[in-house]
């Protein structure tokens, strides 16, 4: 699995929890500038449709979690196993289209569906579906849309005013 693809997955992870919350505390404010709805992408519309349940989970509580050694190697643990025990291919490979969201019951699947798995065992284990872990001014990532922390059915933008790094590559 290349770096730019196991990074997706841990962006992807972070995303599908609405983990990522704060800023960079000397440039951005402590939360993601959240600048309203915005459309859904087509895999989750699908998983939605196929699974309800999957978009019904309302968080409540969404007070961070304490973050104890118990917790962190439960975290560490998930990660791991998820990542190894699933070979990584993509939608088209695996279902013959560009995009489907779901869990890699058959031991294979993309970086959504890694997420799907690893959000499935932490919640199993009693982790909260919208907890707040990492600062996300703090990632080298270009925020555009995640889902809502407040209501897993929906998605919305980000108002993300930090630089952009663009990068090419001539053949």
């Amino acid at each position: 699995m290349s770096f730019v693809r196991v990074s997706s997955c841990i962006a992807g992870l972070a995303m599908f929890f609405g983990l990522i919350a704060g800023a960079a505390a000397q440039d951005h404010p402590a939360f993601m500038r959240v600048t309203g709805k915005t459309s859904q992408p087509v895999g989750h519309f699908e998983l939605c449709s196929r699974m309800p349940v999957e978009c019904n989970e309302i968080t409540r509580n969404t007070a961070p979690v304490h973050l104890t050694v118990t917790r962190w190697n439960e975290l560490i643990a998930v990660n791991d196993n998820v990542n190894t025990a699933i070979e990584p291919v993509t939608d088209q490979e695996l279902y013959g289209r560009e995009e489907y969201w779901n869990y890699p019951e058959d031991g294979k699947g993309d970086c959504e569906d890694f997420v799907l798995l690893k959000r499935r065992e932490l919640i199993e284990k009693g982790w909260p579906a919208g907890s707040k872990i990492k600062l996300w001014g703090d990632t080298e990532y270009q925020f555009v849309k995640r889902q809502s922390d407040q209501n897993s059915g929906r998605w919305v933008s980000i108002d993300d005013d930090r630089p952009t790094l663009v990068g090419s590559i001539k053949r």
